[in-house]
């Protein structure tokens, strides 16, 4: 459950689109992040790999990290 009310709060403070937040970083990739990370529940910057593979295109991840495996529309390699 904390990690879902964890989801909540940070969903509300970036969806504010605020200037001040890392503009390397877009809104809506950290918003997919935080989603992915919950929904499989991974880390956070896992979440972020996930979801710039998923806005790149990309179907393989070289990763050491094998809790990514449970990212079945990906191949981690």
């Amino acid at each position: 459950m904390k990690r879902e009310l964890a989801k909540i709060e940070l969903l509300k403070t970036l969806e504010l689109h605020h200037p001040s937040l890392i503009p390397d970083v877009t809104v809506d990739h950290a918003i997919a992040a935080i989603k992915n990370a919950v929904k499989y529940r991974i880390e956070g910057w896992d979440g972020y790999i996930i979801s710039l593979a998923d806005a790149l295109g990309a179907s393989i991840v070289y990763t050491i990290d094998q809790r990514l495996t449970k990212v079945r529309h990906l191949s981690i390699v």
